[in-house]
């Protein structure tokens, strides 16, 4: 607040202050740490596809996407 207060800014000591933004920081992390801990990271049976996810997106005759293409006039390499 300082400057743009005509007033001395005494709702709490520094010290005080210091102690509630430790807290929050602690209180942050601990929500974090307890997210981590039960959020799945993978499924817990992964997918199979039958025969292979070869096959499944169209086998090896199945038409290939271009690294280039043109976009009116330009080409993009994706």
């Amino acid at each position: 607040m300082g400057m743009f207060s005509p007033e001395e800014y005494t709702h709490s000591k520094p010290g005080k202050a210091a102690l509630q933004v430790c807290a929050f920081v602690v209180a942050v992390f601990a929500l974090m740490g307890a997210v981590r801990m039960s959020y799945p990271d993978k499924p817990s049976v992964p997918k199979e596809y039958e025969g292979g996810l070869e096959r499944e997106l169209g086998g090896p005759l199945a038409v290939r996407v271009s690294l280039r293409q043109e976009f009116h006039g330009y080409i993009l390499m994706l």
